[in-house]
């Protein structure tokens, strides 16, 4: 009898165990719901239009390499406003030329692409290229001095070879130079008399001085040396580009 009266009330004590788990449950269901009618609420209404006033967007070029060759001239920009933009024209020295872009089409932001312009432009003049954007927005590039490019050949990688080998044997030479100084100064200081060797140290200190002007000399030879082979290497290189160009011409 006593375990017939005492079933009832286990199964009351049972049953309120599982409310806390869907008391938990509907809590954390709470905020993805008000977050997820917030998210709607934006989508749908676009609390930003008030903003638009119909002002075209911010439109920045940055001009990075401007490479000029025998089939014209080539820039590669970069697009840095807040929309893609599109390139419409494109004029050099006030007068607008074709041209081909690479990618085709608008520039998104932080993008590149190639203009490729077919103008014949001259050694040692200078050019001013314009961009015009789709919005009218224009952006100037000045070439100061159009010189050819330097482009990667066999020739150019043998100059910089001999002059790699060149640098080498100058430096080596210094070397030499300044350990043989070196040496000299030993053999007069044996070949001075006791006295004179063993002179003051004011002295001494003079003739260090003195060791370490001449031992400085040979250094200097070879910086001198190095500066004219790279003049005489710039001189040959832009004397080639403007023989070059007038034969083009």
């Amino acid at each position: 009898m006593s375990d017939a009266v005492e079933a009832p009330s286990d199964v009351a004590a049972a049953a309120p165990a599982g409310r806390p788990g869907r008391t938990y449950l509907i809590w954390a269901l709470i905020p993805l719901a008000v977050l997820g009618l917030a998210i709607a609420w934006l989508v749908s209404t676009d609390p930003l239009s008030g903003f638009r006033n119909g002002a075209p967007p911010v439109e920045k070029v940055t001009f990075e390499r401007t490479i000029l060759g025998s089939n014209g001239v080539r820039l590669l920009v970069r697009a840095g406003g807040s929309e893609p933009m599109t390139i419409a024209q494109v004029q050099v020295d006030d007068a607008y030329w074709q041209f081909a872009q690479d990618p085709p089409g608008p520039i998104a932001r932080g993008s590149t692409a190639w203009i490729q312009l077919p103008f014949p432009w001259v050694a040692g003049e200078a050019h001013a290229v314009k961009l015009v954007t789709n919005t009218g927005t224009t952006f100037d590039h000045a070439i100061a001095v159009a010189v050819a490019t330097p482009t990667a050949d066999s020739m150019s990688f043998a100059s910089q070879a001999v002059l790699g080998i060149f640098g080498a044997h100058a430096l080596r030479w210094v070397a030499v130079q300044a350990h043989l100084t070196g040496v000299d100064r030993g053999e007069e200081v044996l070949a001075n008399e006791g006295g004179k060797a063993e002179g003051g140290d004011e002295e001494s200190h003079e003739g260090d001085e003195d060791g370490g002007a001449v031992g400085e000399r040979p250094v200097e030879q070879a910086h001198i040396a190095i500066t004219e082979a790279f003049e005489k290497r710039i001189e040959e290189t832009v004397h080639g580009g403007k023989q070059a160009a007038a034969v083009v011409a």
